[in-house]
């Protein structure tokens, strides 16, 4: 009889695990969720939870902590948008993201490396995608300009996002500044 053993998460791989779920949700999730889901007490969270606070306060987001209501990310909308890019970039390498945005070209199963992102991912829609890369590479031409590999993979991820975004009702707000800097 052969038993097998379920490796542990590293707090680096909870903390990634944390920060995903919370930069997926709208609502506020609770220590006990988290402690069920990576099988840790709510001494181990709450020490996760620093890290992932530190992290988000990096991108000037706030960790909501509240009794009774949970857990949940709060911050500008830019803010908000620039995090799940980190999330992602981080992540994953280079090849990662194009590969991950490759995928959606054909909406395929995700492989193993992104498994754990799919929800996150599940949000982009294909035909967004296509559409952006089409009019990017569309600006290439008209500029004779050409991205790099990775710089195209970053737009166009960047760009899907705040498409998501906006989908989702989320206010896009920019300066006039940050208009005239483009």
């Amino acid at each position: 009889m052969e038993i097998e053993y379920k490796r542990a998460p590293t707090p680096e791989e909870r903390q990634q695990l944390i920060l995903k779920e919370l930069l997926e949700r709208d609502d506020p999730i609770i220590i006990k969720e988290f402690e069920i889901n990576l099988d840790v007490s709510e001494g181990t969270i709450i020490n996760d939870l620093n890290q992932v606070e530190n992290w988000l306060q990096q991108r000037d987001l706030e960790l909501i902590r509240k009794p009774n209501y949970g857990i949940e990310i709060r911050g500008d909308e830019d803010n908000l948008r620039r995090a799940v890019f980190d999330f992602l970039e981080e992540s994953s390498s280079d090849n990662e993201i194009l590969n991950i945005l490759n995928l959606f070209e054909n909406k395929n199963e995700f492989p193993s490396f992104i498994n754990s992102y799919s929800e996150l991912l599940n949000l982009i829609d294909s035909k967004q995608v296509n559409f952006v890369k089409k009019i990017i590479r569309e600006t290439e031409k008209n500029l004779d300009y050409s991205f790099t590999d990775a710089a195209f993979s970053a737009l166009v991820l960047h760009i899907v996002i705040t498409l998501q975004r906006i989908f989702k009702n989320k206010d896009i707000n920019m300066e006039i500044l940050k208009y005239l800097l483009i």
